[in-house]
């Protein structure tokens, strides 16, 4: 058997000027050397919200071109003609909102972030062909923040930055069977500077893993208990990594120290460990998406 992972990194700033990126991921432990960056044009977009579905990675909605000109759009990669194509538009233009996994990958949802009209509370649903209002409205509202499904009964939201743009320190389980919000205890320390954001991931067993914020500070959620507690540090400060979970381990590209590194927490020793820099570009304020591991027939196996 042979797989590959494939990420899309959409709005990844270099030293000189704002790349449109594909990366491409392969087998064995992720490090500079099996990184190969492939420069892709739907639009020149910042802020968007990234996700995978049925193995495809989508792209929707941003900033375009650096201006003030949100959109709605939404693409996806097709990997055999190595083309961006157009899918349903968004129902409402967002920038900076977030993208959640819902129901094992059935459906994903696009919550929050700034619209032409201001902050929203909306969010909405991928069925596969077009985008339907969802259920929630986030308690406040939110740009830049974390919601991930704990299991099928619950989703944490974390984080992110309020509409006078200042970073929230708050968490909250939303029960979709009540169809309401808890409120949690707030993070045990100060994650988000002014300017700067987090990002988070669910962990192989269930915990969710959250860091960015300009810190070293790494915090994790224990689902079963809805507290959060800290954990090893991050050995430079990061701001908004893309975070992949890629075979056992959670990699961080880019968003930490020079905006270069890959960093991996081996899951064996809960250690960070450097995997080099990426040398083709420097990133910051990117949306990843994780296409999950696809399986090949080899006749060798």
């Amino acid at each position: 058997m042979s797989f590959n992972v494939m990420e899309a990194i959409v709005g990844l700033r270099s030293s000189q000027r704002i790349l449109r990126t594909i990366a491409r991921l392969f087998p064995g432990n992720l490090s500079s050397t099996n990184v190969r960056v492939r420069k892709l044009n739907p639009h020149l977009v910042f802020g968007a919200a990234s996700f995978s579905w049925a193995s495809q990675v989508f792209v929707c909605g941003g900033r375009l071109d650096l201006m003030w000109n949100i959109i709605g759009q939404c693409f996806h990669f097709a990997e055999s003609s190595a083309k961006w194509i157009s899918r349903a538009s968004l129902l409402l233009p967002r920038f900076l909102s977030e993208s959640t996994s819902l129901n094992n990958g059935t459906n994903t949802l696009i919550s929050g972030g700034y619209t032409p009209q201001g902050f929203t509370r909306s969010s909405e649903v991928w069925d596969g062909t077009s985008w339907n209002w969802g259920e929630l409205a986030l308690p406040i509202p939110l740009y830049g923040h974390c919601l991930v499904e704990l299991d099928p009964f619950r989703l944490l939201l974390s984080g992110g930055f309020t509409i006078d743009s200042k970073p929230s320190q708050q968490s909250w389980i939303y029960d979709r069977v009540g169809k309401i919000w808890k409120s949690l205890e707030p993070w045990p320390i100060v994650l988000n500077r002014v300017g700067t954001a987090s990002k988070c991931i669910k962990m192989l067993d269930g915990k969710i893993l959250l860091l960015g914020g300009g810190t070293t500070t790494a915090l994790m959620f224990e689902p079963h208990t809805e507290q959060w507690f800290q954990m090893q540090p991050v050995p430079v400060e990061c701001d908004a990594p893309l975070m992949v979970r890629y075979q056992k381990d959670v990699h961080l590209i880019g968003g930490c120290g020079d905006m270069r590194s890959i960093y991996r927490l081996d899951h064996s020793t809960n250690q960070w460990l450097d995997m080099g820099p990426v040398s083709e570009f420097r990133m910051n304020n990117l949306a990843g998406a994780r296409v999950p591991q696809t399986f090949q027939h080899d006749s060798s196996c």
